[in-house]
């Protein structure tokens, strides 16, 4: 493979950090204090300048910049966490912030230039991400932006400043409630609850759509408004006057129904069918008795004040009740009651025998109404209307007055048997309790818009006495939030009403000292005007009420209870009841209903979809929500209570979810519907997202019988996008160098760019689960990548000086374990082939070398073209090996003791002898670890004659006459010497350290100084003194091998050019698992990483120097012949890192001459001496010249021939 220099790397973050077009990554990086690492330019004081990676390298990173550590494959095989928040910019990627195990977050959405809202669930460094989190590039800052957990949020739109969350949540103030949207002005740092007050109770927002500058679409699941009045808009009616009224104008209902949903029936023995009775009045005969007369019994839930009973007669015309009354309790007496007769239109009354006209005769009466006849007349100041129709009658009660139960009594009929097919009651108060399951509608198909509501604050509510409808909340003290109820009564017409306020009794449940004082204020909802304010005190003994507002009221409007404070001082907790508000009418003027007899009021009905024009609330216009073309389309094209989602895409708004199809609008300039396409997909959709290339619906369609897709996109036309299988929960898009990343469900990840699936692999891994990305293109992501920077290799590397990487191209199946130097052109490599090992040159030309087991020391002599090495088999057995690379000859292959390896050998080739190290015993020689092997007579000796004794692990030569030697062994009359210097001449040694504590593994020496290692210690020797050198914020290290290798000063801050290259694997605090650093100056620096690199596993990925080693393992020199007594030199001790005086220093070189310049003084005689002869030979030829002219004589050879190129093969027989 050819350098791969031209692979995509990191970029430098310094010239990141200068020439970056993302704002925040200058501002993080310094934040953050970043330490960046330019690669330095290495010399490996060799020809090629580099060293070799031995063994199947997969990924190898250079260390660019602190924190890359956290992206980077650590050998793991895998992300290690995928809830960390990560910036990522310019090919960047810096760790903001590390999730906890409950970190959730769903979105992440840009906010201005320097920040984004995250979203979601669970915590982020401490902050609830239920609060909606406002994330700072800037400052690198979290703030809450609610001060109340808003759940689960599904939709987000930025429009300028303000932010808008919607989705399934209550968000609670002191004045109101919003349901399922709230939002927020980034600029004054203020929550804004909308006009319309959200969605009502079990609404959801599932998108936010933003149509032009004054208009956003809410897509959900939705049939009101928290504020329902804003739905009731006025439509032109077709009747003049009141008195000449005709059936549309009895459809007009002054009065509040009431719920009847949670009150019991006695019906005896008598046939009664509640729900048809209650929620389907007048369609069938629901009370039937077999007789002209029967009682049917309703029981209250709580205490009533009906105005009025309306009764539908059996449809069959002779079963209905002719005659009947109605007695209440607990008064026990019969009602007086008052209806408009349908044969006259007069006002009548009646008590103990009220007359029912039967089907047939209402029938008859209203085919007979003319404009005399009156279908609807006003009593009490027009607060109460009894009317009648060809389906019902209705009967006001004279009488105002408390109701627990209410039974009709059927006192005859017009056949043998006695039929209803329903009642309604209402009353004329208009009532709201603050247990709001009281105010739904009986029935669930009525509209709640019609009914009443409340919501609470999340004290914890608790129902009072079980015989009564009140609520209570035990507060404590400076907690939050503050108690508070919103009633939401709904009126049904202007006039003049009376509020009041009604308080349960303390002594009834025991909480007189501990009530509360509330403020209870009334709201006009349409411009926020405070109606009326309050103080209440809460300790009264029995049910009381306060009249808190008595005026004239346009609308329904909102009245607040909220805690004040306790009335006792000094209490750390108060208790707050809430029962109920009533809105009593005093007067309603008729043409305030009729709306100058021209115009009817109007519930619009919403269903999914709401349009929010901000202009509308922001100016005079009455009619503040529309009956416009996207509500109907609601109601047209979608069942009722759908569950929509919406995105938009070129100009279209597309919209589904619940439902088997996707409908596509276009919008005019008038945001009215100018196309609707709908798409039958067979199928419901749970998501549609965005991205580069249209819009991604997510669901399981049935196209057709045989064809069932996961997954739709849209560009201009459907298609089917992808198998995904499961519902896509999460999606996330995610532009990574250039390229468009969609991930699905943490599971799919899908390259827009390429089209095609990308599966994670030691190149490119990654999690994503939520990604947010602005203008200046910060990105932020909740997940976790792990990329390498050079990957994908799967076999050795050159590594080169300047940083760059090159192959060394073997055949497929040979990985080299171990190499030996030859010469500036040429290595040999062993590589493993079945249980044996094979000799092949670095140009992939094999040799016929061919070992048993595993060569675990390789040396090469240059001087007689030989190499020794230790070969190590399966079963333990250790030998030493000699071969002739020239033609492949062994010239020697000796046993060890089993177990037994060599760790080093220096030849001494005048001798035809190599000195042998290690752990081995040879007791018939008397070797103990170190021994001289003759490999031309094939003999072992002893060495120093037996003076040394141990386990040596290596040796190196000095100078000419002084050998290195470290291990753990005893010579002459020290033991336990780690390090020593021996002359081989005299076998004097001089002990340099004896140290057992530090298990010296090798050593390198520059003449000057020692720099010696264990696994996980270095140090130096140097001036007589001993210094280690740590490895600050390190928990733990292995170091396998040590070089010295110089920098190029030229592009360097330091003047120190000389640096320890330390090889191993290096957990640091700071970079992470590392497995090379650089000591200079003092200091470690990061280098490289290798994901597959393992401690002591075979195979390993080992470093080869990849130079000329001669100097150390090859000596020019005789060994002498063995001193049978050894001088005995003097010690030094060094038991600790701490430097001590070596009293026998290393002796430095000898002051004779070298051969190298006796070979030049015999040459510069040698040419001298031919100068001078050739001098005298000129000076004789002159004296005895010929004077004669001479002939040159012809060549016996060509000149053209002579300058021929002789060929090889006609030299090679003189060589």
């Amino acid at each position: 493979m050819s350098i791969i220099s031209t692979i995509v790397r990191l970029v430098v973050l310094f010239s990141l950090a200068n020439n970056a077009t993302a704002s925040s990554l200058s501002n993080i990086l310094k934040l953050l204090n970043i330490q960046e690492f330019e690669l330095p330019n290495l010399n490996f004081n060799n020809t090629s300048n580099s060293i070799q990676l031995l063994g199947d390298v997969e990924n190898l990173q250079f260390y660019h910049y602190e924190g890359q550590q956290n992206f980077t494959d650590d050998g793991n095989s895998g992300i290690s966490s995928t809830n960390n928040l990560i910036y990522y910019s310019d090919d960047v990627l810096i760790q903001l912030e590390v999730g906890s195990n409950d970190t959730d977050i769903q979105k992440i959405i840009p906010v201005g230039d320097d920040s984004f809202v995250l979203s979601g669930s669970g915590h982020l460094n401490g902050y609830a991400l239920g609060r909606q989190l406002l994330y700072n590039l800037t400052t690198l800052s979290i703030k809450p932006i609610f001060d109340q957990d808003l759940g689960n949020i599904t939709s987000i739109l930025v429009d300028e400043e303000i932010v808008y969350f919607g989705g399934e949540f209550t968000y609670q103030t002191r004045s109101q409630n919003s349901s399922s949207v709230i939002s927020w002005n980034m600029t004054s740092d203020e929550v804004i609850e909308l006009p319309f007050q959200g969605f009502g109770s079990d609404s959801k927002v599932n998108s936010i759509l933003k149509l032009n500058d004054d208009n956003i679409l809410f897509v959900g699941m939705f049939d009101t408004l928290g504020n329902s009045s804003l739905l009731t808009y006025n439509t032109t009616s077709n009747f003049s006057n009141f008195t000449n009224s005709t059936e549309n104008s009895s459809t007009i209902q002054l009065e509040q129904q009431i719920s009847l949903k949670y009150a019991t029936w006695d019906a005896g023995t008598a046939y009664f069918d509640q729900n048809n009775f209650v929620c389907e009045a007048g369609s069938s005969e629901a009370w039937i008795v077999e007789g002209r007369s029967g009682n049917l019994q309703l029981n209250f839930p709580n205490t009533v004040s009906p105005s009025k009973i309306r009764i539908y007669n059996a449809n069959t015309a002779e079963d209905g009740v002719s005659l009947f009354r109605i007695v209440t309790s607990p008064s026990n007496g019969i009602m007086n009651l008052t209806y408009v007769d349908p044969l006259t239109g007069q006002l009548k009354y009646c008590d103990a025998f009220c007359p029912l006209l039967n089907s047939s005769g209402l029938e008859t009466a209203s085919s007979n109404s003319t404009s005399e006849t009156r279908q609807r007349v006003f009593i009490n100041n027009n607060t109460t209307s009894v009317t009648w129709s060809e389906s019902y009658q209705e009967f006001a009660f004279i009488n105002n007055i408390d109701v627990s139960a209410l039974t009709l009594i059927a006192q005859d009929s017009y056949g043998s048997k006695t039929a209803l097919s329903g009642i309604e009651l209402f009353q004329d108060s208009h009532t709201a309790y603050a247990n709001n399951t009281l105010n739904q509608p009986g029935c669930d198909t009525e509209s709640t818009s019609l009914f009443s509501s409340s919501v609470l604050s999340d004290n914890g509510w608790y129902k009072g006495l079980d015989s009564d409808s009140y609520i209570a909340a035990n507060y404590q003290s400076d907690s939050s939030p503050l108690p508070t109820v919103q009633f939401y009564p709904n009126i049904q017409a202007v006039g003049d009403f009376s509020i009041k306020m009604y308080t349960p009794g303390c002594l009834a449940d025991g909480t007189c000292e501990s009530r509360s004082i509330v403020n209870v204020t009334v709201l006009d909802p349409t411009d926020g005007t405070v109606l009326s304010t309050q103080l209440i005190y809460q300790n009264n003994n029995e049910m009381k009420y306060d009249e808190i507002f008595n005026g004239k009221l346009t609308v329904s409007p909102e009245i607040t209870l909220t805690f004040y404070s306790t009335i006792l001082p000094d209490l750390d907790s108060a208790i707050i009841v809430a029962d109920r508000v009533d809105l009593t009418p005093t007067y309603i003027n008729v043409d305030d209903i009729l709306l100058d007899s021209n115009l009817k009021s109007t519930s619009l009905k919403l269903n999914g979809l709401f349009q929010y024009q901000l202009s509308n609330f922001t100016s005079d216009t009455k009619t503040k929500v529309g009956n416009n073309s996207i509500h109907q389309l609601a109601l047209s094209q979608f069942p009722s209570s759908v569950s929509l989602i919406g995105n938009t895409f070129n100009n279209s708004i597309f919209l589904a979810g619940s439902t088997s199809n996707i409908v596509q609008l276009q919008l005019n300039s008038d945001l009215e519907l100018r196309n609707t396409v709908v798409v039958d997909n067979g199928g419901e959709t749970t998501r549609i997202e965005n991205y580069s290339q249209g819009l991604l619906f997510f669901g399981q369609y049935n196209i057709s019988s045989t064809n069932v897709v996961d997954n739709l996109s849209f560009n201009g036309t459907f298609s089917s996008f992808s198998q995904l299988g499961d519902n896509v929960t999460t999606f996330a898009n995610f532009t990574y160098e250039g390229s468009e990343l969609l991930f699905f469900n943490n599971d799919y990840l899908y390259n827009v760019s390429s089209e095609s699936y990308i599966y994670n692999n030691t190149m490119f891994t990654a999690s994503v689960l939520a990604t947010g990305a602005n203008s200046n293109n910060d990105t932020l992501l909740l997940g976790n990548i792990v990329r390498s920077e050079y990957s994908n290799f799967n076999e050795p590397l050159k590594l080169y000086g300047n940083s760059s990487l090159e192959s060394l191209t073997f055949s497929s199946s040979i990985v080299p374990y171990a190499a030996v130097f030859l010469n500036d052109t040429a290595n040999l490599y062993a590589y493993k082939d079945g249980e044996n090992s094979k000799i092949i040159y670095g140009n992939n030309m094999t040799t016929s070398l061919d070992f048993s087991g595993t060569l675990n020391k390789l040396s090469f002599s240059n001087n007689s073209s030989l190499l020794f090495a230790n070969a190590i088999t399966n079963n333990g057995s250790s030998s030493l090996v000699i071969s002739n690379i020239s033609d492949g000859m062994s010239l020697a292959s000796e046993n060890l003791n089993n177990y037994g390896y060599i760790t080093s050998m220096i030849d001494f080739n005048s001798n035809n002898t190599i000195l042998v190290s290690g752990n081995f015993t040879l007791d018939d020689v008397d070797c103990h670890g170190i021994c001289l092997y003759n490999y031309f007579t094939k003999k072992w000796s002893a060495f120093a004659n037996s003076t040394i004794k141990g386990s040596i692990v290596e040796m190196q030569l000095w100078n000419s006459d002084q050998i290195l030697i470290s291990g753990l062994f005893s010579a002459q009359n020290y033991s336990s010497i780690t390090l020593a210097s021996l002359d081989i001449k005299g076998y004097n040694i001089s002990v340099l350290s004896d140290d057992s504590k530090i298990e010296i593994s090798s050593f390198i020496h520059d003449g000057q100084s020692i720099t010696v290692w264990s696994n996980d210690t270095i140090m130096e020797y140097k001036s007589e003194k001993w210094n280690e050198i740590s490895f600050p914020n390190t928990t733990s290290k292995y170091i396998e091998s040590v070089e010295a290798v110089s920098i190029d000063l030229q592009n360097s801050t330091s003047n120190v050019s000389k640096i320890l290259f330390a090889y191993g694997e290096f957990n640091s605090t700071l970079y992470g698992r590392l497995n090379a650093m650089l000591f200079r100056a003092g200091d470690w620096k990061p280098y490289f990483s290798i994901n597959n690199f393992q401690v002591n596993e075979d195979p390993a990925i080992t470093l080869f120097e990849n130079r000329d080693l001669s100097s150390l393992f090859n000596s020019k020199n005789s060994l002498p012949a063995n001193i049978t007594s050894a001088e005995t030199s003097s010690r030094s001790t060094v038991s600790s890192a701490t430097a001590t005086t070596v009293v026998n220093k290393i002796e430095g070189k000898h002051s004779k001459i070298d051969r190298g310049f006796v070979v030049l003084i015999a040459l510069a005689l040698a040419v001298g001496t031919v100068a001078l002869l050739g001098l005298f030979g000129v000076t004789i030829a002159y004296i005895f010249r010929d004077e004669q002219k001479y002939e040159s004589i012809k060549p016996r050879i060509d000149g053209q021939e002579m300058l021929d190129t002789v060929p090889p093969e006609k030299l090679m027989k003189f060589i």
